[in-house]
Order: structure tokens, then C-alpha cells, then sequence
């Protein structure tokens, strides 16, 4: 299941809503994957750790950052985004007044993310609030594409490698547990 969202990861993953719901997922037998989030620069454009979003800080959870690739074919000049987010994680529970810090580290992989061309849907908002996400103009309303960077568009390809490697062990026999990918 790809979770391609995020919240600000204060409380411990042990608390957190959505990593609890995330977890449940997994307990099934679901492989989770989530987006790291975008917070890997202050506003100052200096990069910054432990601002993993949650579910990616859950442990059970594979978080995915985001490359750029500079748009070529070579893995050379790849580099980690300046705005994915890094860990280690830094939700924490209090206890006794003492605040105990989870210190994951995370994301678990990364996976092209910058400038990405995806589908478009019609009457797309973020189309219609910035036009310059998109990237056929002249083209039907059935066949539009846009433009866009983040670790949310990183972890799609992440869960779509997690389902072509589970359908590969089930095609060959070998009964892959989730946590096998792991």
C-alpha cells in the first residue's frame, strides 16, 4: 500500500495515529510504503534532519525519500533532494517529564522523486492554482500530464518494485513474507 501523505512527526510512532493505523496494515500482511516528506531544508535553504513525517517514522513502515537525477540516464551525478526529509527521527514520548526521542534512521530508500511527469486529472487544482505544472497544454483533456517533485511522488515507485518483487516470489514459489522485503 503506498501512503503518499504525511504529518509533522512529534509524538513517538508508538502513539502516532497514523503510524498506529500503518501498523495495523502491516500486522495484516500489507507491505506499507511511505513518503519521507519535503522538510529536508529550513527556510534559510540549510539542510536539516529529523523531520521525517509520519507514518514514514514507524519502523514497520518502508519510508521513501526523493532523488533528483539531473535528468540523465546515469546514476553518477544522482543525488538525495535538498527538500527530502532526512532522519533520524525525532518524535519522542514523555515520560515522567522526560522526553524520550525514537531515533529511527529513515528513510529507508530512496527513489527518483524531482520533476517527475505524471497524469492528469481533469479539473486538477493544483493545475488550476499553478499552470506551470503542467506539461501538455495542447493536448485533450483525456491525454494531459503535469509535472511534479516530492517525496510523494518517490514513493510510488518504491510500492510498485514492493508488488512487482511479491508477484516474482509468488510466480516462482517462494511464499514472500512482507517483512522479507524489509
Amino acid at each position: 500500500m503506498n501512503l503518499s501523505l504525511g504529518a509533522p512527526a512529534v509524538d513517538s510512532y508508538r502513539d502516532d495515529p497514523l503510524c498506529l493505523a500503518a501498523r495495523r496494515l502491516v500486522n495484516t500482511g500489507l507491505v506499507v510504503v511511505a513518503s519521507a516528506g519535503n522538510d529536508g531544508t529550513d527556510v534559510t535553504g540549510r539542510k536539516i534532519y529529523g523531520r521525517v513525517h509520519a507514518p514514514g517514522n514507524d519502523p514497520s513502515v518502508i519510508t521513501v525519500g526523493a532523488t533528483n537525477t539531473f535528468g540523465t540516464d546515469t546514476r553518477a551525478d544522482d543525488v538525495v533532494t535538498s527538500y527530502s526529509s532526512r532522519g533520524p527521527t525525532r518524535s519522542y514520548r514523555t515520560i515522567n517529564g522526560v522526553r524520550y526521542y525514537d531515533h529511527i534512521i529513515k528513510p529507508d530508500l530512496i527513489a527518483s522523486g524531482n520533476k517527475l511527469i505524471a497524469a492528469q486529472g481533469r479539473a486538477n487544482r493544483l493545475v488550476t492554482a499553478y499552470p506551470n505544472l503542467e506539461c501538455t497544454p495542447s493536448s485533450s483533456s483525456n491525454h494531459k500530464m503535469m509535472r511534479m517533485s516530492g517525496t510523494s511522488m518517490a514513493a510510488p515507485q518504491a510500492t510498485g518494485a514492493a508488488a512487482l518483487l511479491l508477484s516474482a516470489a509468488k510466480f516462482y514459489g517462494a511464499e514472500a513474507k512482507p517483512d522479507q522485503l524489509r
